[in-house]
């Protein structure tokens, strides 16, 4: 995973996926809210990319009884909250994993 001219590019021996990330956060509106939705599309792409790498549902919700692959991958979440975002698989009062804040 690597980042290239505001694209995130994903790689592995079967798959390589780009996911435009600059054409979201440069249109014209509130620079949070673009920068959110980005964040959220770069998480499920992530998500989407090792699920099908892998062939198995990430991240895990330990515990869980599902009964599709879909019902087994937890949302991606991203919160504003002040100058930070907090970023997140599942909900926010119990995520399955959370990364570390991203600082405006």
């Amino acid at each position: 995973m690597r980042a290239d001219n505001g694209e995130l590019v994903m790689t592995s021996v079967r798959w390589s996926w780009r996911v435009d990330l600059a054409t979201v956060i440069n249109q014209v509106g509130d620079p949070a809210k673009l920068t959110s939705i980005a964040i959220y599309g770069a998480l499920s792409e992530v998500q989407d990319f090792v699920a099908e790498t892998t062939g198995e549902p990430w991240p895990t919700l330990q515990g869980a009884r599902v009964k599709s692959l879909a019902d087994a991958l937890p949302d991606a979440n991203v919160k504003h909250e002040g100058r930070s975002f907090r970023v997140m698989y599942g909900p926010e009062d119990s995520p399955v994993l959370e990364f570390e804040p991203i600082h405006e």
